[in-house]
């Protein structure tokens, strides 16, 4: 497997652009891009996964254009499908709040999953890839998402101990019109079930990717 990591604007190692903040249209539109660029390179339509605050993003991208990504994966869904965010009206600066430790490390909630020293070790390459806090506006625009409209393969993935209202991913799944999909729930593990739990998160995620279709 080739894999591509995108960091969207204000994240990493992609600058913000002149405006300094990050709308979730724009992003969409940014990941799509980027989606064309692999399949370009790679011949073919990748898979797509998104976690956090990137599951919305995926899911945003897919139902604009249902043939950038040939599956769908949305790790750690932070949303409720029936949620509607008001108007935000965000003008003058960005407030490019400074990053900090116990933020880095704010996923990390379930005991005995993960060790202190990866833990700091996670921290640590946090900070120093995102000193300040990436700042988003006009997230009204999350209301256009919607389960029934995802078009692709999609696997809904969590750790069960994540503080995400399990419910919310109940709706997601339930809600999916598309016939190919799958639930999978990952045990002693949380919002961070890919460090805590690599073992079972990679079989779940080639578990689904790797299916003919």
């Amino acid at each position: 497997y080739v894999s591509y990591a995108l960091d969207l604007r204000g994240y990493g190692g992609t600058q913000r652009d002149a405006s300094g903040w990050l709308e979730p249209d724009r992003a969409a539109e940014d990941l799509a891009a980027a989606l064309a660029q692999v399949r370009e390179r790679e011949g073919k339509a990748p898979d797509l996964l998104g976690w956090s605050y990137g599951a919305l993003i995926s899911q945003l991208c897919v139902q604009a254009h249902p043939d950038a990504a040939r599956t769908l994966t949305l790790y750690g869904y932070p949303r409720d499908p029936d949620a509607r965010t008001p108007t935000q009206s965000s003008k003058g600066d960005a407030p490019r709040k400074p990053n900090s430790e116990a933020a880095a490390a704010s996923d990390f909630i379930t005991p005995g999953t993960i060790s202190d020293e990866a833990v700091a070790a996670y921290v640590k390459v946090s900070l120093a890839a995102d000193p300040f806090k990436a700042d988003w506006r006009a997230t009204q625009q999350f209301n256009a998402l919607d389960p029934e409209k995802i078009a692709i393969p999609t696997l809904v993935l969590h750790g069960v101990d994540d503080p995400i209202d399990r419910l919310w991913q109940a709706k997601l799944f339930t809600r999916l019109a598309q016939a190919d999909k799958q639930w999978v729930v990952i045990p002693k593990a949380d919002h961070a079930a890919h460090l805590e739990q690599p073992d079972r998160f990679v079989a779940a995620l080639l578990g689904f990717v790797a299916l003919e279709r």
